[in-house]
């Protein structure tokens, strides 16, 4: 048996890229129109969602383990970006690495390149195909934007395609003409040093409406076990816009632009060098409704982004997806969607004498179809089967189907069950990357990761004050990425291993008092990989099970008083398996008082139990600080 190279991991996280090595009795003039926290449980199982289906229904019938942050939600924690947000929903493992990266995935293969997760805003990938994850410290959308966040624990490749195999996250901003006049956020502390959002709505006359915004942040650098600053300091300024127009009785059209440009400290880079992330994306949605029943919408994204680490890499990507969708309803018990699409990745790498990308520039091609119907078998079960049908320039063909069904139990009750297969396709990383300081060499023949999954799940509200979540799963994968080596001593990426996992995910909802509100979550995660008969790389069981057995939180809302607001979650993490990241317990503090109704100050403590504990440590030694800020939010109308 060989050891992998330690260089090489460390590199595989770096290129992924960016490592340095109930309703009151009486209405409150203060609290705000969109307040979920005093709809009833009834109400908040009736959220509308479109992530399972990719047509609206309520959560309480949906089958597929999914939870909902609302806009609410995210103003009550004082969550400052999309991570945080995400850690409201059980199941999703958040792991900060260091004052610029994230750790984020559901059902495991966490890691700052994490890839067998989907996240969608407003319909855009946020995919890349260099290594087919998530750059999460690029990702600044204004939070106060946000409509609300869906999360699916578990694939949803039948439609949205190659990367669904853990999970999907649905995030919808706020239309144009819910954000009329203008708002202003203000907020510094310590290791959130600034961040100032300006954002103003308009109408556009009877045609429709108009949202501009600018912000900018500071985020300190984390610090060593010693107590020494890293270097991983991050600045992140934004601006965009987004109109939402109304051509006539039946058609509508949504655009949004939007622009960043990130800066970071990197340990790995010259000092008076700074790594950079520019950004620019392009949004225009056609919808046409026909009836309560039909309708066709067509979407085309553009993304193009421009990455330098000084000395190490350069990349120059441009992304184009087109993708439509068709929804009728040729019978009773039938409801079809249908749709098509296509992406092209285009990029142009500066290789370096560490990280060879051959060839140096591509231009990867994707095609899809996918098919569903959600057939009404009877007045209380579901059953919807569909598949989604890619070609990549990789590895050609690929289907990834999908059966589910739920089962109206009562009016409060629901259960669910499914069956999936999905696919993770290669990446630049997995095919083209050679490090030849350690002799990792290309390997073009790379296949696509494969799961196939089963689900079943209930929930339902006991009473009118508790309401209760149970999801579990049993996936087996195939095809994991390893490390194989040739005669010569060298190394290349390959398929080398599979294995399983299965878990559980419970939430509740108890509405203790109609001011005061308990969440309640728990996941258990068990994962067994292991490397094929006769391969080399016995890291491959570590390396694919990064991930925590055990995670619970404990969420309270209350308000104390018409203009106090308070938000307190508890946060357990189990140990991680590699490189030895211990168990942690933390504990998130919000704080707003109502000036006005318009004008809130804010109080927010994170991470208060320890001065500072790591997270996911990736090498780099970083650890998490307590972090204290203040604020305001002002809305100008």
């Amino acid at each position: 048996m060989r050891k992998v190279p330690a260089a090489s991991l460390g590199f595989m996280m770096a290129v992924g890229l960016s490592m340095p090595m109930v309703a009151p009795a009486t209405v409150d003039p203060f609290s705000l129109p969109d307040d979920l926290t005093y709809l009833s449980l009834e109400d908040l199982l009736n959220i509308q969602v479109t992530s399972v289906s990719r047509v609206a229904e309520s959560i309480s019938g949906a089958a597929a383990s999914i939870q909902v942050v609302t806009a609410e939600d995210i103003s009550r924690s004082g969550a400052r970006n999309l991570p945080e947000a995400l850690q409201l929903i059980t199941g999703v493992q958040i792991a900060r690495i260091d004052a610029r990266q994230y750790a984020i995935t559901t059902r495991g293969f966490n890691g700052s390149i994490a890839d067998k997760l989907e996240v969608r805003l407003d319909g855009r990938s946020l995919y890349t195909a260099l290594f087919s994850g998530v750059l999460w410290e690029a990702q600044d959308p204004p939070l106060e934007d946000i409509e609300r966040i869906e999360v699916i624990r578990g694939p949803g490749a039948s439609l949205w395609g190659a990367n669904a195999v853990n999970g999907v996250i649905n995030i919808v901003t706020k239309s144009a003409a819910d954000t009329h006049g203008g708002h202003l956020t203000l907020s510094g502390g310590d290791e959130r040093r600034y961040h100032l959002l300006a954002r103003h709505g308009l109408e556009l006359g009877e045609r429709g409406d108009l949202r501009v915004y600018a912000q900018t942040r500071k985020i300190d650098a984390s610090v060593q076990a010693d107590g020494s600053e890293s270097r991983d300091a991050r600045e992140i300024s934004s601006a965009g816009l987004r109109a939402d127009l109304s051509l006539n009785a039946r058609d509508q059209l949504m655009l949004s632009l939007n622009g960043q440009d990130t800066r970071y400290d990197n340990a790995g880079v010259a000092p008076d060098m700074r790594e950079t992330v520019r950004g620019l994306d392009l949004i225009a949605r056609f919808t046409r409704r026909y009836s309560a029943d039909s309708d066709v919408q067509l979407q085309f994204n553009y993304d193009r982004l421009l990455r330098n680490i000084p000395g190490q890499f350069g990349e120059q990507r441009d992304q184009f997806d087109v993708d439509l969708r068709h929804r009728w309803a040729p019978g009773k018990t039938h409801e079809l969607i249908w749709g098509a699409g296509f992406r092209r990745s285009m990029d142009d790498i500066r290789n370096s004498d560490i990280i060879i990308f051959d060839p140096a520039s591509s231009s990867l091609d994707t095609f899809n179809v996918f098919l569903q119907d959600r057939i009404r078998l009877s007045e209380t079960l579901t059953l919807t089967l569909g598949s989604k049908f890619e070609h990549n320039d990789y590895t050609g063909f690929e289907y990834q189907p999908s059966a589910r069904i739920s089962w109206l139990l009562s009016d409060s009750q629901t259960l669910w069950a499914a069956l999936s297969r999905a696919s993770r396709s290669p990446n630049r990383v997995d095919r083209d990357l050679a490090v030849p300081s350690v002799g990792l060499i290309v390997n073009d023949s790379f296949e696509s990761e494969r799961a196939k999954v089963a689900e079943f799940g209930w929930r339902g509200r006991l009473g009118a004050k508790l309401s209760l979540d149970l999801s579990t799963f049993y996936a087996e994968y195939d095809k994991l990425r390893g490390f194989a080596f040739t005669p010569q001593g060298e190394n290349f990426l390959s398929n080398e291993g599979a294995g399983r996992s299965y878990g559980a995910e419970f939430t509740a909802v108890w509405a203790l008092q109609p001011n005061l509100r308990l969440w309640l979550g728990y996941t258990y995660l068990n994962v067994d990989f292991a490397a094929y008969p006769g391969s080399q790389d016995f890291n491959i069981a570590i390396s694919n099970q990064n991930d925590p057995r055990h995670q619970a939180q404990v969420r309270l809302v209350w308000d104390p008083t018409p203009r106090w607001r308070a938000h307190a979650q508890l946060r357990y993490v189990g140990p991680l398996l590699d490189p030895g990241t211990k168990a942690y317990t933390e504990l998130d503090l919000h704080l707003s008082y109502a000036l006005r109704p318009n004008l809130q100050l804010e109080l927010t403590g994170r991470n208060l139990l320890d001065r500072s504990h790591p997270e996911f440590n990736d090498g780099s030694g970083a650890n998490i600080e307590r972090a204290i800020s203040a604020g305001i939010r002002w809305d100008l109308r």
